[in-house]
């Protein structure tokens, strides 16, 4: 009755009989979706933000809404897809899924953060099935609950609805959930289509959605190579991998053609140097191969020097095969790295997929230490001590991690229902004077985003008032790269020509009122803004006038806030 009772803990999902595996699917398939709504489900109740959701009122209008059949026109003129080759980013995927998500939910933020909660269950169920079929459910679980203590979860999902690391974190589940479905059912001469249709819906969307992803190019040309090579793909396996590898160069080939002859930069400015190679990150990485190296070499020396001539000749395909997954794991985590030009791992969203490297490598050490055991006959008895001390090891880890999915689902409520009343005052208190000029003030770069949002925003709320930007260009002549003084001459330029497509007029247009008859909104901290008037920093335009009670600011950890407004 107990035989094999064992396996829903400790042993591979394939030695677990067919009736006991779809159970366990079907267990891991809920804890999934239940554990989303545990940590993020609270982002239903959430409403559009400004922060990354810019886009939105901008497609929809003064409509509110906008149809399906207006989705190939806007996504050719409103987004980088209709600017080939003229853009360092390019994610056709993201745009088109947040148009095809505007004709849905228009700016309701219930039904967007809903979708949300869903694709991160789907992303939690695929990590655990796929922690399942290597270690079981009892350790699969416990490096789940490991995964989802890492801090770029929180910057991933609650941030906003905007970040496109949602859909590449969903595509690349999608992906390996097929892949490993390629590999096993491979193995087992089983049909592959549903497997290559799974990696290439995943691999289009994750590379369509953040170009780092690019790198799923290499398991695409090594499944469509192999398949071809030993005929174990049919026609529309090899049609749809085939897309996927084309959709890939597709992409590649935009932001290739973008450098071209242009200073090497990553797609965010960042210079790269080749002094990354000696960073920090680097060194451990160096490390570790080195390690890895003598100690592959020390155990092959001594099983020479016992003469275990038969658990050698075992052990040397042994130690390559692991050792160029593990290379393969290092070798992700090294080129975004270097994409990223060094500034991960920072616990934000760019971690993706990096990190991941981390509970990758555990679950290799414990079955590399468990194939290492097998050849003296231990292997089972190595795979349990090995998987309870890891699993204690976690344990103790993630009891003590801050666990801030939570919180920060409960600030980003916060925050978007600051930000939604403060427009509906504005939409209050500028309806009542639709004559009056309304001067928006920003001293800072970041405001860049903030600055088009509020534009849009208010072309969607229909408030109509004439509005000018006046932008004072680093007020305190702090130190600034390339990428934050081009934001500074754009939103200068902004302020001196307008920008009717976002409602801004010229300023050189402007008259102050001297009766006081205007409006204004300071995007700077109360304190901040009383420290510029005392220094004399504070533009004469928009003196005097009414404050509108919108208040958005930057603290002094360049973090985004909204109050709400007071009556």
């Amino acid at each position: 009755m107990l035989q094999g009772s064992g396996l829903w803990w400790w042993e591979d999902f394939a030695a677990v009989p067919a009736s006991r595996r779809r159970a366990i699917t079907g267990i891991v398939i809920v804890l999934g979706f239940l554990l989303s709504g545990l940590l993020i489900g609270g982002l239903s109740y959430s409403k559009i933000g400004l922060v990354d959701e810019n886009d939105l009122p901008q497609y929809v209008g003064t409509e509110g809404h906008i149809a399906f059949s207006q989705i190939p026109r806007l996504l050719l003129e409103k987004t980088e897809v209709g600017q080939f080759g003229q853009s360092q980013r390019f994610r056709p995927v993201y745009y088109l899924t947040r148009l095809i998500e505007t004709a849905l939910w228009g700016l309701e933020g219930g039904y967007w953060y809903s979708w949300r909660v869903v694709m991160f269950g789907a992303v939690i169920a695929a990590m655990l099935w796929l922690y399942t079929q290597c270690t079981g459910l009892f350790l699969g679980a416990i490096l789940t609950a490991y995964t989802l203590s890492f801090a770029m979860w929180v910057d991933i999902w609650t941030r906003s609805t905007g970040p496109s690391e949602q859909y590449a974190v969903f595509g690349s589940a999608i992906f390996a959930v097929g892949a490993w479905q390629f590999v096993e059912r491979w193995r087992a001469g089983e049909g592959l289509d549903g497997s290559c249709l799974a990696m290439a819906a995943g691999a289009i969307i994750a590379m369509g959605s953040k170009e780092n992803m690019l790198l799923l190019e290499l398991p695409l040309l090594a499944a469509l190579a192999a398949g071809l090579w030993h005929r174990r793909i049919g026609r529309l396996s090899a049609v749809a991998l085939s897309l996927a590898i084309a959709f890939g160069v597709w992409v590649a080939s935009s932001i290739a053609l973008y450098f071209v002859g242009a200073k090497v930069e990553d797609i965010y400015g960042n210079s790269v140097h080749t002094s990354l190679l000696g960073a920090t990150w680097m060194r451990r990485v160096y490390a570790g191969v080195l390690v890895m190296a003598v100690i592959v070499g020390v155990i092959g020396l001594a099983l020479w020097k016992i003469g275990a001539k038969d658990r050698l000749e075992r052990y040397r395909p042994l130690a390559w095969r692991y050792s160029l997954y593990a290379s393969a794991i290092a070798g992700v985590f090294v080129f975004n790295f270097l994409f990223y030009t060094g500034m991960i791992p920072a616990g934000a969203r760019y971690d993706f997929p990096a990190v991941l490297a981390l509970p990758a490598l555990l679950i290799l050490l414990l079955d590399g230490l468990s194939e290492l055991g097998a050849l003296f006959g231990l292997g089972l008895v190595v795979k349990r001590a090995a998987g309870l001390l890891l699993a204690v090891a976690l344990i103790a880890y993630t009891a003590r991690a801050p666990w801030e999915l939570p919180a920060a689902v409960k600030a980003n409520v916060a925050r978007n229902s600051a930000f939604e009343a403060g427009l509906r005052e504005t939409q209050r208190v500028a309806g009542a004077h639709p004559e009056w000029p309304i001067f928006i003030k920003s001293f800072n770069f970041l405001d860049y985003e903030v600055i088009q949002a509020l534009g849009y925003f208010f072309i969607a709320r229909s408030i109509n008032n004439p509005r000018y930007l006046v932008y004072v260009a680093n007020p305190y002549g702090e130190p600034r790269n390339a990428f934050q003084s081009g934001l500074d001459q754009a939103l200068q330029a902004e302020s001196n020509k307008g920008m009717l497509t976002r409602g801004y007029l010229p300023l050189a247009e402007a008259t102050t009122p001297s009766n006081g008859k205007c409006y204004v909104v300071v995007l700077r901290k109360p304190e901040q803004f009383a420290l510029d008037q005392a220094n004399g920093k504070n533009p004469v335009a928009g003196e005097n006038c009414a404050p509108i009670p919108l208040s958005i600011y930057w603290d002094d950890n360049s973090q985004i806030h909204f109050d709400p407004p007071k009556r």
